[in-house]
């Protein structure tokens, strides 16, 4: 995203310089070769001011980000080529102990909430605006 806005910023001034001084008239290689030069200082300022207001990744940081990135990958790759050992990644859910965690008086996240009422799948009303909908 940076190197976008340095260019565009680079293109916006160069157009601005050949507008205001006509610098682009100049005899052959001097105007070419000014406009070039303003663009390349434009896009240094920039990329130079957009580093020191946010700062890109250090090498370091990223390397150990990626590192731990890198070894959660592997342990859930290895996880699950152990299920497919053992078999447990088709075995069927237990249901009872969502059962008992979502019983009467249950509180928390797993609590059944209250029952939607009105027209529905569960109350073979019709769907939508159309009274013979399915």
């Amino acid at each position: 995203m940076r190197y976008i806005v340095a260019i565009l910023a680079a293109a916006a001034v160069t157009s601005g310089v050949h507008l205001a001084f006509g610098l682009g008239s100049l005899p052959r290689p001097w105007g070419s070769l000014g406009l070039g030069t303003i663009a390349g200082v434009v896009l240094v300022a920039v990329l130079l001011v957009w580093e020191y207001r946010s700062p890109s990744e250090d090498h370091e940081e990223r390397d150990k980000r990626l590192k731990i990135e890198e070894a959660a990958r592997a342990e859930a790759r290895e996880l699950r080529r152990a299920q497919k050992r053992d078999g447990s990644w088709n075995r069927p859910i237990d249901r009872s102990a969502r059962h008992e965690a979502t019983g009467p008086g249950a509180t928390g996240p797993e609590a059944p909430g209250p029952v939607a009422e009105g027209p529905g799948p569960a109350s073979n009303g019709p769907l939508g605006d159309r009274p013979d909908a399915p």
